[in-house]
């Protein structure tokens, strides 16, 4: 039987993290990607390559890149881009038109097709078995609420599937810890676009007793990425003993 969990981390990657198993790492032959900078794909639109282009340097002078990394590259951009397309819609034209009757009196609103939030949990089922393949997924945080056929089916397919209470009990703690990464200038997020905007819509939500969460409610817009980085925070905390604490990646 083959070598099972996640493949090892590249030892730039360690070396960026300040990892002390650099050194070991040296003393052993390790595998690296074919040396050089991965081409351009010819389909991606302007915008993804104009992101492209800014990226190639930047991971260059990291050492980190290869040419082997092109794809994975390539759909990050490619992401970005739709990201950027469907704000710009927004921006110009908001999340919702009217529908007016023969009188044109407005009747209600409804959110264009361009931006409407429908989610295939079929997408999402295949993304995360992807994901598995790729780097041998240990266990999923899931909110209870509304997943209960998704988190059945994930567990059908062999993954470990652990439910992750939404209030103050479960949240405040890691909560706290990411405000702590993040003030300290530990946190590594790559500058994600999508990440980065729901960095800036999230309000807190606190008690009497000082605990605290993210808060859907209060928040002015989408903050899904980051009760995720939360949560998966929350169950870092618990099996501490088998984590790199300190610097995290994300995104």
């Amino acid at each position: 039987m083959g070598r099972r969990g996640p493949a090892p981390t590249p030892t730039n990657i360690l070396k960026l993290r300040g990892s002390t198993l650099v050194t070991e790492r040296r003393l052993r032959s390790e595998v690296k990607g074919p040396i050089g900078h991965p081409d351009c794909p010819a389909w991606l639109d302007e915008d993804a390559r104009a992101m492209w282009d800014k990226l190639i340097p930047q991971l260059s002078a990291m050492g980190i890149l290869s040419r082997i990394d092109g794809n994975a590259l390539a759909r990050y951009c490619r992401f970005w881009s739709r990201w950027k397309k469907a704000e710009d819609f927004i921006t110009e034209r908001g999340e919702m038109y009217p529908i007016k009757d023969d009188q044109g009196n407005v009747k209600c609103f409804q959110q264009w097709p361009q931006v409407a939030n429908v989610i295939d949990y079929d997408v999402i089922r295949r993304r995360i078995n992807e994901l598995n393949q790729r780097f041998g997924i240990r266990e999923i945080a899931i909110d209870p609420w509304n997943a209960t056929q998704l988190s059945v089916q994930l567990q059908g397919d062999g993954l470990e599937v652990v439910t992750f209470g939404q209030g103050f009990k479960d949240m405040t703690a890691p909560s706290k810890e990411l405000e702590k990464l993040v003030m300290s200038g530990k946190l590594r997020h790559g500058g994600h676009p999508v990440l980065r905007w729901m960095a800036s819509n999230v309000a807190v939500e606190t008690d009497a007793a000082g605990n605290l969460k993210p808060s859907k409610k209060k928040s002015t817009e989408r903050i899904d990425g980051i009760v995720a980085t939360v949560m998966g925070i929350g169950r870092m905390l618990l099996d501490e003993g088998e984590c790199e604490a300190g610097i995290m990646i994300i995104g």
